[in-house]
């Protein structure tokens, strides 16, 4: 019989060196992470100095399109470095760091890298209208 609370309560090793609450932390933080990743992205609040219409769905689109551009590419990283789709406070900025993630990308095309072919419908901002909640 155990009298003794520690001896009740103490950590039992697997071979490995494992306790059941260090395997136990590690599975929440792996379902907390995929949750993170699985949960929708607020696209509502990027390109807000377009005015909803037409300014934003051609906004969107550019977004979309240089997304798609960095992920066939492989450089999805400089896509977020140069945040287009929160960064600019007006249009003009955001054309010039259009054109800009546009060169970088044209060197990719022109120096001949390999380009990945995705076929499936991949978009990096899919609401339906300025305001208006959809899936990311």
């Amino acid at each position: 019989m155990f009298t003794a609370r520690s001896e009740r309560q103490k950590r039992h090793r697997t071979s490995c060196g494992e306790t059941n609450d260090s395997d136990r932390v590690k599975r929440r933080r792996t379902r907390n992470k995929e949750a993170d990743l699985d949960r929708r992205r607020i696209t509502e609040k990027y390109i807000w100095w377009a005015n909803p219409g037409e300014e934003y769905n051609e906004a969107k689109e550019v977004v979309n399109s240089l997304y798609l551009d960095s992920l066939s590419y492989g450089i999805v990283d400089k896509f977020y470095e140069k945040n287009l789709f929160e960064g600019p406070n007006n249009r003009k900025e955001f054309k010039l760091q259009e054109k800009a993630l546009r060169q970088f990308i044209d060197r990719r095309k022109d120096a001949n890298n390999v380009r990945l072919t995705i076929n499936a419908d991949v978009k990096f901002m899919d609401n339906p209208r300025h305001g208006a909640m959809g899936r990311s």
